[in-house]
């Protein structure tokens, strides 16, 4: 008879909960209980659904070691399913209490767990605050806006509060997706992140050198213009002030 096969998961911690990853053939499986029991709602429901809607074909049972040593079979979905699965709760149709929840692993649940997935814990440790912080940022913009439309003698309309939190959550991502970002801490300890361009790097004198004489380092069209500066810089250096 052949023995099951165990995978030990990578445990991702994304808000209160301890979600979990796991291979695959290669390819990224999220078990689904805890991602449903994190947000807060129930999990032999929901089972139910996800085994018998259109996320049924995708579904698979993996036999996964937990922590505490003892194997468990666990009902998991692709990872590149779970954003599909999430925008399929309603925030306003689940119990107050866990709308935020709904919404933070909406915004939030499938890019850290990806993050994870290829750049490791500490980089996915790293995503999430700063979605919440451009989330936050973008939150406190909308109101300002807002306000100042009241100020200027204008009527708002009705608005939603939930609503809000997904257009701010929803432009932090956009603003933070596929970006790469310099993170640098000011003597009192305040972190600045700044957007930096893909092909930016971080030289040396050294290191400067190296990437011109490279072949493959500096592109052709740029040494010129590296020369004319060069120039420019030398000459005035050598440049005698007049008297």
């Amino acid at each position: 008879m052949t023995q099951p096969k165990f995978v030990v998961p990578h445990t991702v911690l994304f808000r209160s909960a301890e979600l979990l990853l796991v291979d695959r053939g290669g390819d990224p499986y999220v078990p689904m209980k805890p991602v449903v029991e994190g947000i807060g709602l129930n999990w032999k429901s929901h089972h139910t659904k996800l085994s018998s809607g259109r996320f049924a074909s995708t579904m698979v049972e993996i036999t996964i070691v937990a922590a505490d040593g003892r194997a468990r079979l666990m009902s998991c979905l692709p990872l590149r399913k779970l954003p599909g699965w999430l925008m399929t709760l309603h925030p306003n149709k689940v119990r107050s209490q866990v709308r935020q929840e709904v919404l933070a692993f909406q915004n939030e649940c499938d890019d850290v767990l990806w993050i994870h997935w290829h750049k490791g814990e500490e980089r996915a440790k790293f995503h999430a605050p700063d979605l919440q912080q451009a989330a936050d940022f973008t939150a406190d913009y909308l109101t300002k806006c807002r306000q100042a439309i009241v100020d200027a003698g204008g009527t708002l309309p009705p608005w939603d509060a939930v609503a809000e939190h997904r257009i701010a959550s929803g432009m932090a991502a956009l603003l933070l997706r596929h970006k790469r970002w310099l993170v640098t801490f000011h003597e009192n300890g305040e972190p600045q992140l700044m957007s930096v361009p893909q092909e930016a790097a971080v030289f040396t004198p050294e290191k400067m050198l190296s990437w011109i004489r490279e072949h493959d380092g500096a592109y052709q069209t740029f040494l010129p213009e590296l020369l004319h500066a060069i120039g420019d810089r030398l000459h005035a250096i050598c440049e005698v002030p007049d008297f």
